[in-house]
């Protein structure tokens, strides 16, 4: 079973200029987004458990936390999701940060420098690597 990483839509040039401009650009990366999760199925978790070093609860907490916040349609993200795209939102830059502090506060861990830099470059995989870490 195979799942292609989320990816940012294919957007002209003028797509990509619309989309910055509220009620008039249509089509959102969250929206991309969403519509990719919806095409996923459960047999995602064999993906975690594939990877035999992460910890599927803080995993399936933290994906959690971003459907809730995003309101995506699922929490079907895979191990090689960019990271990046689960923590950006359209419309605000606070985002990341925010959705950092409910981590913290909800799950009882800090956010490390190491689990920054994953999750702005890397996958969620490697995030969730990272913030494993520094649990408690």
């Amino acid at each position: 079973m195979t799942f292609t990483p989320l990816q940012l839509p294919k957007w002209t040039t003028l797509q990509r200029f619309l989309a910055g401009i509220p009620f008039v650009g249509g089509a959102s990366v969250g929206q991309a987004i969403a519509a990719q999760l919806a095409a996923r199925t459960g047999d995602y978790v064999a993906l975690w458990e594939a990877t035999g070093d992460v910890d599927l609860h803080l995993t399936f907490q933290v994906a959690a936390l971003l459907k809730r916040a995003h309101r995506y349609p699922n929490d079907y993200f895979v191990p090689d999701d960019p990271c990046i795209l689960l923590f950006v939102d359209d419309h605000d830059a606070l985002t990341p940060n925010l959705l950092v502090n409910d981590i913290e506060r909800e799950l009882g861990v800090t956010v490390s420098e190491t689990a920054w830099s994953a999750m702005e470059s890397s996958t969620f995989g490697d995030f969730i690597r990272a913030l494993r870490n520094t649990r408690g």
